[in-house]
């Protein structure tokens, strides 16, 4: 047996395995779906999401296999990783780099592979495969080779936008951006009110912070240092306080007049001998804080947003030759007497079924306007990997 070499950019294709998080994750259905097809499309009893990590292949998706990992030293997408093309191995008994591979002499007894790498879209490093596999010899036709090419681009599409949506979400929680302070206060200073006598007595901070002159105060001064704006709900609302003994509560008012006015917060507590003693903070810091941790907050949902169409474009995309799937395999096994073919055709359309509701209920999820999801028809289109499956794959059936 002959175990592959590292790929020559081994470091860096493990460290976009790892940011891909796509490890030992739960299964998930657009993935088991894939497989699915990968394998009926080519008459495979197998085929695999294979990750090849460090030292071990694990499977993000099978189907007729029950290990969902194996050592990376017999892997056979170890070497498939190291192309850019299908890898295939028609007869692995003849092949000197398999055939005393433990899988092929022992259980799963894999005697043909073929796989094509699943590469990562803004690096072009491979992932891992998407791979089928028999028990006998078999090579794929001229149609299958093409159908699990254009499959293992869409894996590819589905793992970028995954990704993408992740980070999207990850991206909505914002953090305190760096150098402002966590705490909300920069300054304070101590105010206290007499109801009875009128009389105002200030600290030097609160003087500064509400920009009251020097010498005696009385309650007037500090109405006078308030904007116009919010002048009159701030003596209401300190009138009423003053008839609620042991109660306190916030305001938050400008100081000075537009456009150069300021924020400040007063804390004020009705004392037990009457006074309003109140403490005056700067709240231009918090002012500065929230305005910006709002502009993150949008710049963050409009990036989830463009990346969560991107996830409806591709769902769109898929969703568009899985229902053109489901009408013509209905027609074509129509024409089909019973037997093999047939019953081919019948797993090909309830598979086809399963992946058509599996994206709409993403789609639904996601919440867009579907009429902007128009597919498009690029080379790796899945329109065309339907068209050539229904136009080759079952002929020969």
């Amino acid at each position: 047996m002959k175990s592959a070499p590292p790929h020559p950019e081994e470091q860096r294709r493990l460290e976009v395995l790892r940011r891909a998080e796509l490890l030992d994750t739960p299964a998930e259905l657009d993935f088991d779906d894939i497989v699915a097809l990968a394998a009926l499309t080519t008459s495979r009893p197998m085929a695999l999401i294979s990750l090849v990590d460090h030292d071990r292949q694990w499977f993000k998706a099978r189907t007729g296999l029950d290990a969902e990992q194996t050592p990376r030293s017999v892997a056979f997408c170890a070497h498939a990783i190291l192309d850019r093309q299908v890898f295939e191995v028609p007869d692995a008994e003849r092949d000197h780099r398999f055939a005393d591979n433990p899988l092929v002499t022992g259980g799963p007894q894999i005697r043909a592979y073929a796989g094509v790498p699943l590469l990562d879209r803004p690096t072009g490093l491979p992932l891992g495969t998407l791979c089928v596999l028999d028990t006998e010899p078999r090579t794929l036709a001229p149609a299958e080779r093409d159908a699990l090419e254009r499959l293992g681009h869409q894996v590819e599409r589905l793992i970028s936008a995954r990704s993408a949506a992740r980070r999207a979400e990850r991206s909505t929680h914002v953090e305190p951006p760096p150098g402002l302070p966590l705490g909300p206060i920069q300054r304070a200073g101590h105010l206290t009110l007499s109801g009875s006598t009128g009389a105002a007595e200030a600290c030097a901070t609160a003087r500064q912070l509400l920009d009251l002159p020097g010498g005696p105060l009385s309650s007037a001064d500090v109405w006078a240092a308030l904007a116009p704006g919010c002048r009159d709900r701030t003596v209401q609302a300190l009138a009423a306080l003053s008839r609620q003994p042991g109660q306190s509560l916030q305001l938050g008012v400008d100081v000075g007049s537009a456009p150069t006015s300021r924020p400040v917060t007063l804390h004020v507590h009705h004392d037990t001998d009457g006074r309003l003693r109140a403490t005056v903070a700067d709240a231009s810091t918090v002012h500065r804080r929230l305005h910006t941790l709002a502009q993150e907050s949008d710049r963050a949902h409009r990036f989830a947003r463009e990346r969560t169409t991107l996830l409806g474009r591709s769902a769109r995309e898929l969703q568009t030759p899985a229902r053109l799937l489901i009408q013509q395999v209905r027609a074509f096994r129509g024409r089909l007497r019973a037997g093999s073919a047939r019953d081919r055709a019948g797993e090909l359309h309830a598979t086809a079924q399963l992946l058509d509701r599996s994206l709409e209920r993403l789609l639904g999820e996601l919440d867009l306007d579907l009429d902007e999801l128009q597919p498009s028809r690029s080379p790796h289109d899945p329109l065309i990997v339907v068209e050539d499956i229904l136009e080759h794959a079952w002929i020969e059936a």
